[in-house]
């Protein structure tokens, strides 16, 4: 009978061990899913000029309508790859016409930072605004929602900015070879 008790008492706490390892491993699954869609909603921000971009030309050629959903997914990423490209090109240019000090570099500055940064940043803004927005609001009254909603663009803004280090002699290590480009065609003149 003894024995019987003690037989039980053993089941049940390696029942016990196995449900906590269980839920730790479900946990750790959970926290990996989460910082993985963190990670892509990251990438989808930094480049979300570009995919916009891409999609807005493509979607105006009738081969594109015909395409599937995966194939227009697809050719949308390579256009949005291409066009950050060309903008890493305009950036060589740019940081070599800064280093020679001709002023024709903040022309292209203040162009990159209207796609980069400005059109991000206001299109976040409005979406914040709408996500915000109260329902009904009363007339002349402004809320704080418009606040936030442009503390949120700026945000964005300022994240996108921090990531592409506009004014510094650097690009991602996919555009590399576009930014050497220009910069190295400035600088052969």
């Amino acid at each position: 009978m003894n024995d019987e008790y003690y037989l039980g008492h053993s089941d049940g706490y390696n029942a016990g061990k196995r449900q906590a390892a269980s839920d730790k491993q479900h946990a750790e699954l959970f926290k990996k899913a989460i910082l993985a869609f963190f990670k892509v909603l990251y990438i989808l921000l930094i480049y979300s000029s570009a995919i916009i971009t891409s999609y807005l030309i493509l979607r105006r050629f009738s081969f594109y309508q015909s395409l599937g959903k995966l194939e227009s997914i697809c050719l949308v990423i390579l256009g949005a790859y291409f066009l950050t490209c060309l903008i890493f090109f305009l950036k060589g240019i740019m940081i070599a016409l800064r280093q020679k000090r001709h002023w024709g570099w903040f022309i292209i500055f203040g162009f990159i930072f209207l796609y980069l940064v400005g059109i991000p940043a206001y299109l976040s803004h409005l979406l914040f605004d709408m996500w915000l927005k109260p329902p009904v609001q009363e007339a002349g009254e402004i809320g704080r929602y418009n606040i936030l909603s442009w503390f949120g663009g700026l945000l964005v803004g300022g994240i996108i900015y921090a990531k592409y280090r506009l004014l510094e002699n650097s690009s991602f290590a996919i555009t590399k070879w576009a930014y050497i480009s220009g910069y190295t065609w400035v600088l052969s003149k």
